[in-house]
């Protein structure tokens, strides 16, 4: 028999063949058994499938990865063109001097990252910010910036440079532009 149930998480209805388990919507979505456990110990009823495969993504605090990790990852993304992904030896430096960095995993596929320097009290640059294109528009990125913040002090600010085309996506999340970032290319003496 199929119900209408609101989500516990999201509050969206959503169909549920809680007699007919194998074909409900919950089904689609594949979760590890302690994916499934730690669900049902935050949530006492029923979720959607996008709060499912929310909650199936697992956040790691300075993880460590691979150069080529990384560079798989950018490639995923929208960011590969505003990095110099065929440098390997800057971008084993980017991965290596980084002082906090929060990755987004999916199973064992690296899918998001949050890369970045910062005195963890005053200022934290958020130097990359890249979200597998297959994962985007779900909350992963958003996800990542908690995270971030989670680790700053309470004063600290969170500053980055926006790509292009994703302007309205800071301000519509918080971010307040300022016009008065200046950049020093290297070149330049």
């Amino acid at each position: 028999m199929t119900k209408i149930k609101s989500c516990v998480r999201c509050q969206k209805d959503f169909e549920c063949k809680d007699d007919n388990i194998k074909n409900c919507q919950c089904a689609l979505v594949e979760l590890q058994q302690y994916q499934r456990d730690n669900i049902s110990k935050q949530y006492d009823d029923c979720l959607c499938a996008s709060c499912l495969e929310q909650l199936r993504i697992e956040y790691k605090i300075n993880a460590q990865i691979s150069v080529d990790q990384f560079i798989d990852l950018l490639l995923r993304s929208t960011l590969s063109e505003r990095r110099p992904i065929d440098d390997h030896e800057c971008l084993q430096g980017m991965v290596n001097n980084s002082n906090l960095m929060i990755t987004a995993w999916d199973g064992e596929k690296l899918i998001g990252i949050a890369r970045s320097m910062t005195d963890f009290h005053y200022a934290c640059y958020l130097s990359d910010l890249a979200v597998d294109k297959q994962y985007q528009n779900t909350g992963v990125g958003r996800k990542l910036q908690l995270v971030t913040q989670d680790q700053l002090g309470e004063k600290c600010k969170l500053i980055l440079i926006s790509a292009p085309d994703a302007n309205s996506y800071y301000e519509h999340i918080g971010y307040t532009n300022n016009q008065r970032c200046w950049v020093l290319d290297s070149k330049q003496k």
